[in-house]
């Protein structure tokens, strides 16, 4: 009965305050979703009645055995007053463990609390002032002391009464409880025993494996690698001075679907045609353009991937991968549904970030913005050891969405670089980014309107967590004796603009090129000498250099360009045209250039063609108003050509960048042959 009051209650405060991810669409599409609704919102009832039922157990069970001891009966006391104290015992223990997993999220991932939070959460800051890991381990240990006091009590008391098999029957319960709890949130520890370190020459003649690891919105200039002015990446610096290091690597669009699809086609998007997130069913099967796994599988690889929210597009899109451990589809609006309102999702998600919550709620386990690096790195580490057992070379990609907004991170790498005496709204992660409305808000505002040293503080966290993970990962493959013949590729979709330009966000801007420069490190069995790579390289050139360095031929189908002899010791090709454009805007960016070309927000433009899938695309009557509204540039050598599409036609501007690097002097009037040459180059592509 208590499981019941407390899921009711919580359910009716949920309808109550009603909220869910994703955008809001017509009226006409909201009601055909209406029952969809009713059964997703039945559906998280039932989990958190099961959930309520279970935590409810110790305090139940706990008075069942009292009982069982007691002495007789009081005279008076009813079958409703025996109903009512255990209710009341049951909801009690609901309300502890509750609480319990509360203040151990809000400590060690505060990001999961902040992503459901129906309140500021600048009102949990006396509490989160008062949580220290030996106070809530202190906690932990006084729970379980006094329910097992309690226990050896009861249990004394009803040996006494000759009644022992009733005691150890009741005493297991308390056990077993224990017990399953910590099965279902053991972290992974790996059954490979680590090898002896293999020679070069001690390896069968195959294929070099290929361990890619990448994280969402990773900006190359935030590695200290890169120069940073913190100690972001230790590990991966490390890597990066025993590999290659192209320390210029520019994606075609800053959204992560164009992004990765071009990344593992090795293809412009105009070529594959992914230029947003929102692809239809029928965009998705009628690109034909072979992904990395595919051409790898031909040739006798194993191929792999594995990542969290992030990474959705690794099972929507199909880029060859035979195994998956990937979320389904986020741009999906039954998805976004079946997560539900704040209330009820926070109370699940406090018990099911675990395998067993990962395989019932895997649309709360997979939840946007809460960070799952190290559950991440766990799986990756049993997948490296999986694929050891085989014969064959192996491709295993493992994409994360650890330095994505709103920047949340585990303990204690939020607070690494942030300020102690900050107590703000975006003291755990960025501020009003937690439903669709507030994104669309925030992509408007300036930059007055955010606490802009805290949040690159908690996203230079993020980033310190993503090479920790690395770390882990990199030492298992060592362990495991596949690093001397496994090529490793760090990589990323897209970086983000700090309002270095005139906005905040990924890909809104050509103002800088904070969006379109990602890092790009690899090392390869066969590299001869570390070095540093000043060339401009695209990620379309990452596929072909993988191919080559696997000894496998490039397709002429791939844009790309192997940059394989960097790793021999030759140089990198050089001259490469960098052609980049704005990604699809939510709402038009502050500063916006006066009568830029536009369009509506993306309420406005996000419509479902199949309503029996759920999934979200663009109206077909505004894809080319977004086309021709894009910012784009072209970089070849030293001279940079931007424009901007204006309703009196578009506005160009040259730069040379040798003398002019911050661009402030447009030599468009003085270079009409490089306008030219430079324009007729992204016509081609």
């Amino acid at each position: 009965m208590s499981s019941g009051i407390f899921s009711t209650a919580v359910l009716l405060k949920s309808i109550l305050h009603f909220s869910r991810t994703g955008p809001q669409i017509q009226d006409e599409i909201r009601q055909h979703y209406s029952m969809y609704t009713v059964y997703a919102l039945t559906r998280l009832y039932f989990w958190c009645l099961v959930t309520c039922f279970i935590i409810a157990l110790p305090g139940t069970s706990l008075l069942s055995i009292y009982f069982s001891s007691a002495p007789p009966i009081p005279e008076g006391f009813t079958s409703i007053s025996g109903t009512i104290i255990g209710c009341l015992a049951g909801l009690i223990s609901i309300a502890i463990i509750s609480a319990r997993q509360f203040l151990h999220y809000l400590f060690y991932n505060p990001g999961l609390i902040m992503t459901s939070l129906n309140f500021d959460p600048m009102r949990l800051n006396p509490l989160f002032d008062r949580l220290t890991k030996l106070r809530l381990h202190s906690l932990d240990a006084f729970l379980l002391g006094t329910y097992l006091w309690a226990y050896a009590s009861i249990f004394t008391a009803l040996a006494a009464q000759d009644n022992l098999l009733i005691a150890i029957t009741l005493s297991l319960i308390p056990f077993v409880y224990v017990a399953t709890a910590a099965s279902i949130s053991l972290k992974y520890k790996s059954s490979t025993k680590p090898s002896n370190k293999k020679q070069k020459g001690d390896l069968p003649q195959q294929r070099p494996n290929i361990l890619m690891i990448g994280s969402d919105t990773l900006r190359a200039d935030h590695l200290s690698a890169h120069g940073y002015k913190r100690n972001t990446t230790p590990f991966i610096d490390d890597l990066a001075n025993k590999g290659v290091y192209f320390k210029n690597c520019f994606v075609p669009i800053a959204r992560t679907a164009p992004s990765l699809t071009s990344l593992f086609t090795g293809c412009w998007p105009d070529t594959h045609k992914i230029k947003t997130n929102y692809c239809s069913e029928q965009q998705v099967d009628a690109m034909k353009t072979p992904g990395l796994g595919n051409l790898l599988t031909k040739y006798g690889y194993q191929t792999s991937v594995i990542s969290d929210w992030a990474g959705s597009d690794f099972g929507k899109f199909d880029f060859g991968f035979s195994r998956k451990d990937v979320p389904d589809d986020q741009w999906n609006l039954k998805y976004l549904i079946r997560q539900g309102p704040k209330d009820i999702r926070l109370l699940l998600s406090l018990f099911c970030h675990n395998p067993l919550g990962k395989r019932l709620l895997p649309e709360i386990y997979y939840l946007a913005g809460v960070p799952l690096s190290e559950q991440l790195g766990q799986a990756t580490r049993r997948e490296i050891d999986f694929l050891a057992k085989q014969s064959q070379p192996f491709l295993l990609n493992v994409f994360m969405g650890t330095t994505h907004p709103p920047f949340s991170s585990n303990y204690p790498f939020y607070e690494k670089y942030a300020d102690t005496e900050y107590t703000g709204k975006s003291r755990f992660c960025m501020s009003r980014l937690t439903t669709p409305e507030e994104i669309i808000e925030s992509q408007q505002e300036p930059k007055e309107a955010f606490d802009l040293d805290q949040v690159i503080a908690l996203y230079d966290g993020t980033i310190r967590q993503f090479d920790n993970e690395v770390e882990k990962i990199i030492t298992h493959l060592d362990q495991v004796g596949l690093r001397d013949n496994t090529i490793v590729v760090i990589y990323s979709d897209h970086g983000i603009d700090f309002f270095e330009g005139d906005t905040w966000g990924q890909g809104n801007s050509i103002a800088s090129d904070a969006s379109a420069r990602t890092p790009l490190i690899i090392h390869a069995p066969s590299t001869e000498n570390s070095k540093i790579v000043p060339n401009k390289v695209r990620s379309i050139d990452i596929m072909p250099t993988l191919l080559e360095l696997a000894g496998i031929t490039i397709p002429d189908t791939i844009d790309g360009a192997s940059l394989a002899p960097a790793l021999h010791g030759k140089n990198a090709p050089s001259k490469l045209p960098i052609i980049y454009e704005t990604g699809l805007w939510l709402a038009p960016p502050p500063k916006q250039r006066l009568h830029h070309l536009s369009y509506p927000d993306i309420f406005h433009l996000i419509e479902i063609p199949d309503k029996k899938t759920g999934t979200l695309a663009l109206k077909g009557e505004y894809v080319k108003a977004i086309e021709n509204a894009r910012d784009w540039f072209v970089w070849v050598d030293n001279w940079l050509l931007k424009c901007y599409p204006l309703e009196s036609g578009p506005q160009f501007e040259l730069y040379n960048t040798a003398d002019d690097p911050r661009c402030n002097n447009n030599i468009i009037h003085q270079k009409r042959d490089i306008v030219i040459k430079l324009a007729e180059l992204k016509a081609r592509t």
